[in-house]
């Protein structure tokens, strides 16, 4: 989620969000917010600055990026801030329901304060190690690392020139 308050003596016309510098999209304003209000409440309307709106974060691509959100006032000032953030997942940008992991095979270890699970194999046969740990603010497990499996040496295809020896 991306949310935040925003409050200007003249009033706030927009909230915008700009991902690695690209405009992405304006977000709703004016949701209840008590906690601002009490701090600022010789702004008026304050109660209602509020903002947020639901992210698929996964759709920036795996990697580093930036958001910023720029607050711009009804006389044209505007305050911004900035975070980055990191999007990790499967090297691709959407996986439908009919691609979803298949974890029929998997097994799952703990390591530290994370959950490893191995063996999560996609549609295209590629097999993965997903590394989950716990979001306090959003009250669940997130994807910190998806790595793949290196082939076990028998399934890869060998030519029929070579010879197989295992130790």
């Amino acid at each position: 989620n991306i949310r935040g308050w925003a409050v200007a003596s003249d009033g706030i016309e927009r909230i915008e969000v700009y991902f690695d510098g690209v405009f992405g999209f304006e977000v709703p304003y004016g949701t209840n917010r008590e906690d601002v209000e009490a701090v600022y409440p010789d702004i008026v309307g304050s109660i209602n600055s509020g903002f947020g709106s639901a992210l698929a974060y996964g759709s920036l691509g795996n990697g580093e990026h930036t958001v910023t959100v720029r607050a711009v006032s009804m006389a044209g000032d505007m305050a911004e801030d900035s975070a980055r953030f990191e999007v990790v997942g499967f090297p691709y940008a959407f996986l439908s329901a009919d691609e979803s992991p298949n974890l029929e095979g998997a097994s799952v270890s703990l390591d530290g304060d994370s959950v490893v699970i191995n063996d999560v194999i996609l549609q295209d046969g590629e097999d993965y190690a997903v590394t989950l740990g716990w979001l306090t603010a959003s009250q669940g497990f997130e994807i910190r690392q998806v790595t793949p499996n290196a082939a076990n040496p028998d399934e890869q295809d060998i030519p029929e020139s070579w010879s197989r020896c295992s130790p």
